[in-house]
């Protein structure tokens, strides 16, 4: 997966991909403050010990390529990622090797420079190790091997070189803890994105399969006995016996009783209750992470209205998993009306081939299928007859 396409809405996003630009665009964002605060010290406050020039513009062009090389291994790392970024993949191999590099020759050349007894030359490393203490654990340092020894070390030479200063060490584990437990949160939150899918598509699996048993079970016998006797009537028919048309009649029957019995176990398949379509409804989107309130009693429709208001339940749920990121569905049941509504519609309505079929269910009946959009509010009303 590689960084989300700028132009890309953001309700197009589910859960854990939102989370993970969140987070990445939160550690960049301190990557940016600190380099651009350090910058800030060198290039304008004003220091007595009046360190080089030279030792200026190191430190301020060594703050910006670090700052530069953390933004770049934060957008490109997987963990913070959504999508493919093909272009890229020349770029990431060498890019993590190049900004530990930097990073670690900012805070050694620092670290050497407090060490030199100048007060103007100590005063002028000192940032270089601030730097390297910000940047890295943040953006360099967790993906490295052995990142926690080298967090160890690293923090015991800063202590001891700082003296006094030495709480400022304690901001390498603090701020490489806080990448990795970033990366471990977006990581849990993709995986059970991941799980909502193949949940849900194990439950259309299911259904598919549970209709095939079905069929299968009804219809095997009768196919067979078909083939059979279609076998046994040609044979009377090359033979000119005067049992064929016996066998055409028991043949016409079989047929008749397969299309009967196809008929009942599509029907049955058919035939919903609004109860049951409204409690798998609830399973399904729990499943997903979308709340389903129900405000009224399904008893209280009508017959005629009820069997639509359950196919009108089970195509809504359907659309609202497949084709919409709905935070919470609603249900409203009257004795005159079924209302659906979620918070998912993201971009605008396309035909629905469903909701259409619904619309034409209702229709002899005299009832009514009105679908509205407001924002991302999309709402679908079945109105029993005047």
């Amino acid at each position: 997966m590689g960084a989300v396409n700028p132009f890309r809405m953001w309700r197009d996003l589910d859960g854990g991909a939102k989370l993970a630009v969140y987070t990445r665009l939160s550690l960049e964002a301190m990557v940016v403050f600190f380099g651009l605060y350090i910058v800030a010290v060198v290039a304008f406050t004003d220091n007595d010990a009046n360190p080089p020039a030279w030792l200026t513009a190191l430190d301020i062009v060594a703050s910006l390529l670090l700052l530069v090389a953390g933004v770049a291994v934060l957008e490109l790392r997987t963990e913070f990622t959504t999508a493919p970024r093909r272009e890229m993949r020349r770029v990431v191999p060498w890019l993590l090797p190049t900004a530990t590099v930097l990073g670690a020759s900012c805070w050694v050349v620092g670290l050497l420079l407090m060490l030199s007894g100048s007060d103007g030359i100590s005063d002028g490393g000192l940032p270089l190790i601030v730097v390297s203490l910000f940047i890295m654990p943040l953006a360099v340092m967790p993906w490295l091997p052995y990142h926690w020894p080298v967090t160890v070390v690293a923090a015991v030479v800063t202590a001891v070189v700082l003296g006094e200063m030495w709480w400022m060490s304690l901001f390498i584990p603090f701020f490489l803890m806080t990448t990795l437990l970033s990366a471990w949160t977006v990581n849990i939150a993709k995986q059970l994105d991941r799980a909502r899918i193949t949940e849900s598509a194990l439950q259309v699996s299911e259904e598919r399969l549970r209709f095939a048993q079905e069929l299968h079970d009804t219809l095997g016998q009768r196919l067979a006995a078909i083939s059979v006797k279609t076998e046994l009537a040609r044979a009377l028919a090359a033979r000119g016996d005067d049992r064929l048309d016996a066998e055409l009649a028991e043949l016409q029957s079989l047929a008749q009783a397969s299309v009967a019995e196809m008929h009942d176990v599509v029907e049955g398949y058919r035939t919903v209750n609004l109860s049951t379509e409204i409690t798998g409804s609830r399973q399904l989107l729990e499943s997903a992470g979308i709340t389903l309130t129900v405000e009224g009693d399904p008893t209280a429709l009508p017959e005629p209205l009820r069997e639509t208001a359950a196919w009108l339940v089970r195509e809504a749920t359907t659309n609202v998993v497949k084709h919409a990121d709905a935070t919470w569905v609603r249900l409203t049941l009257t004795p005159d009306t079924v209302t659906v509504a979620n918070d998912g519609v993201a971009r605008d309505i396309e035909r629905l081939s469903g909701l259409a079929g619904i619309r034409r269910r209702a229709e002899p009946s005299g009832a009514s299928l009105v679908a509205e959009r407001d924002g991302n509010l999309f709402t679908v009303t079945l109105r029993g007859a005047a």
